[in-house]
């Protein structure tokens, strides 16, 4: 479950993003220390639809996406 001063966070960033009649923004997670996926996952389920990819890892020999 996402804690309350993120979804505070999706919230206004959704509210700025049609105040400025954006197309679309960028969440920049570089030099990030991680985080919980499923909080990733439901943080990403705000603005992308639901069964789209939200991350995909590729290895030498694996390959791995995960859907929100």
């Amino acid at each position: 479950m996402l804690k309350p001063h993120r979804k505070s966070w999706i919230k206004q960033l959704m509210t700025l993003r049609k105040k400025k009649k954006a197309k679309g923004f960028v969440i920049d997670l570089r030099d990030n220390p991680g985080g919980i996926m499923t909080e990733a996952i439901e943080m990403s389920n705000d603005f992308i639809d639901k069964g789209k990819v939200i991350m995909q890892v590729e290895e030498k020999k694996r390959k791995t996406s995960v859907q929100g």
